[in-house]
């Protein structure tokens, strides 16, 4: 009886501890998937004891360099295209930051949006336009920097615009065009298509549409992908985005964390080590119920339809996540060999 005692309260401390201390989790925009998805993945975790609070943020370079700071910040869910871009701008910054950055596992691809209006029909029509490309932070920024680059393509970039008062501006008149990564559907979007069917607003929606991305100048960074007419449809069924299939380009989504690993004598370390590798092992068991949309009045986004947790990511995998080893500290490896003729305990 009191060995059983001893187990509740244990148990009881555990639940309290996991509580008080929630993992912090930055996302994106509240409009966009990453948002959403932060948000099943937490109703998920917290019926499984552990607490994560979600964020909304600029998205996948401000989710980055929030992992980097003191924030409780220790997941994140953020564009593949963005670590290689710190990858590709070498300084003692990002490399701190990419250091101790580590993959929990893979989602999706994220489509990249391209929407216009009249008298834009291809990505060479923006030339000299006024584009919104992301705010700066998002990884929207990274991709559509990356891909007019790419592409030579010099337009009047709008980096301040949020999401929403991009769309806002597009409809408007106040820009041309807006790029937007993220997995479809994209509830921006969504509104965007409920607003054809109010006789007063129609007429600012009518004229928009998909620009295709398929220059195969891309092809070396970005995965083919395509945004069909039943990606977008609105409520009623009557308004879409798009009659055609229109080709465009993605990258992939992963979940990160932050290389709690690294320092096993810290029992902080070991409690956010633990509540990566629960939260990974709740999102494996559970994939099938966010694959269908949810159960028991439950819903999930439904992008979790297109997850696959087990595609190749050019990122080191989480050594919290048990049955990954964790990373190997040469020098000390071989003072070990030097002193006791063995691997260190």
């Amino acid at each position: 009886m009191l060995k059983l005692k001893l187990m509740a309260l244990f148990c009881l401390l555990i639940s309290s501890t996991a509580s008080a201390n929630p993992i912090g989790m930055p996302t994106g925009s509240t409009g966009g998937t990453y948002y959403p998805m932060g948000l099943d993945i937490a109703k998920l975790s917290a019926k499984n004891g552990v607490e994560v609070q979600v964020k909304n943020s600029l998205g996948s370079l401000d989710n980055i360099r929030r992992m980097a700071s003191s924030e409780n910040a220790g997941l994140s869910l953020v564009q593949s295209d963005v670590i290689e871009f710190l990858n590709s701008q070498p300084s003692r910054i990002n490399n701190s930051v990419l250091k101790n950055l580590r993959l929990v596992f893979p989602l999706y691809n994220e489509e990249v949006h391209l929407l216009a209006k009249s008298g834009i029909n291809s990505v060479a029509d923006l030339a000299n336009k006024r584009v919104a490309v992301g705010k700066i932070g998002s990884g929207t920024f990274v991709t559509s920097s990356n891909i007019l680059n790419k592409l030579g393509i010099n337009v009047i970039q709008l980096p301040d615009l949020s999401p929403k008062d991009a769309y806002q501006g597009l409809l408007l008149g106040k820009v041309d065009a807006v790029f937007f990564v993220g997995g479809k559907p994209i509830s921006y979007i969504n509104g965007l298509l409920e607003m054809k069917l109010d006789e007063a607003l129609s007429k600012y929606a009518k004229d928009i549409h998909l620009v295709p991305l398929d220059d195969p100048r891309l092809y070396d960074s970005y995965a083919k992908a395509s945004i069909a007419p039943d990606d977008y449809k609105s409520s009623d069924g009557t308004a879409s985005l798009t009659t055609v299939d229109v080709p465009t380009v993605a990258v992939k989504a992963v979940m990160v964390s932050y290389n709690f690993a690294k320092d096993k004598n810290s029992s902080y370390h070991r409690f956010r080590c633990e509540q990566v590798d629960q939260i990974n092992t709740i999102v494996r068991e559970n994939l099938q119920t966010l694959r269908v949309g949810g159960s028991n009045g439950t819903q999930y986004h439904p992008k979790w339809a297109d997850v696959d947790l087990d595609q190749p990511v050019d990122l080191a995998k989480s050594a919290c996540i048990k049955g990954i080893g964790g990373d190997v500290d040469e020098a000390k490896e071989i003072a070990c060999y030097l002193q006791t003729g063995s691997r260190c305990e």
